[in-house]
């Protein structure tokens, strides 16, 4: 397993609708180990593809460290989200814009549709936490950030912040471009 360099703001695969996985590969299973190893090793509870340079739906969780508990790694490829219910104001942060957090509305409760590990389709009901994180991690394969989901009013405070971001992003994109320097490794 390897830790994987987490995209910031400013990177163009954090804005592009991921693209649909047809067939779960052992390119994609590694993938998915790396893309653990790493959210683990930044603390994170949740980590999409495109955080990671790749453009493909799909993400990893575990929010079983945050809550006290133990490790419960999940993985899951092409999530749809329906029958999302309740309504809850909870503060965010994401790994992919470090130091900056907000306030973000979501549901509860709602249904998961996906494929696993084994290229099956699951269906699951969700709620508390777990739901937060599932609708963070899916926003991030539909090229959305939770700093889209802010008002007005959030955005204009944060915005110093996401820019100086934002502007260390894109100069360091440009000098691995000049380097030569890839932007992930192919599925």
């Amino acid at each position: 397993m390897a830790i994987l360099t987490v995209k910031t703001l400013g990177d163009p695969v954090l804005r592009r609708k991921a693209e649909t996985v047809t067939t779960v590969t052992p390119e994609l299973l590694r993938l998915a180990e790396d893309m653990l190893e790493t959210m683990y090793g930044e603390n994170g509870v949740g980590l999409a593809a495109p955080q990671v340079g790749m453009s493909v739906r799909m993400f990893v969780c575990d929010p079983g460290p945050a809550e006290g508990g133990a490790r419960t790694p999940q993985v899951f490829f092409n999530p749809v989200l329906t029958d999302l219910r309740g309504k809850d104001l909870t503060e965010e942060g994401c790994l992919s814009l470090p130091g900056i957090r907000a306030e973000v509305e979501r549901a509860t409760a709602l249904r998961l549709r996906a494929m696993n590990t084994e290229g099956s389709p699951v269906e699951r009901e969700i709620a508390g936490y777990l739901a937060r994180i599932v609708q963070h991690e899916t926003d991030h394969v539909n090229g959305i950030l939770f700093v889209d989901r802010l008002g007005a009013a959030q955005r204009t405070l944060l915005s110093p912040a996401m820019k100086e971001l934002e502007k260390k992003t894109k100069s360091g994109v440009r000098e691995m471009a000049q380097a030569g320097t890839g932007r992930g490794r192919p599925l």
